[in-house]
């Protein structure tokens, strides 16, 4: 069960990753707030897409980087 084991440098990936994306996600929506002009600056469904991206990420960095990756540079 050694690639479950989350490091350091794991968390700190799973961070920046969710800080990029969740900046790119809201600075869209800002920008389609701003174009379109709608009045729902903050709404439910970005909460709610925000909140999926991190959960996914925390998956990819977990599930697949950890086995996936490994047991390709295993190979190698």
């Amino acid at each position: 069960m050694d690639f479950l084991y989350i490091s350091g440098e794991d968390f700190n990936d799973i961070f920046m990753d969710s800080v990029r994306f969740v900046s790119h996600i809201s600075l869209l929506h800002f920008i389609t707030v701003g174009i379109e002009g709608n009045d729902d600056f903050f709404n439910g469904k970005l909460i709610k897409t925000l909140i999926y991206t991190v959960i996914a990420i925390m998956i990819y960095h977990i599930l697949i980087k950890k086995i996936v990756y490994k047991k390709k540079q295993n190979k190698n």
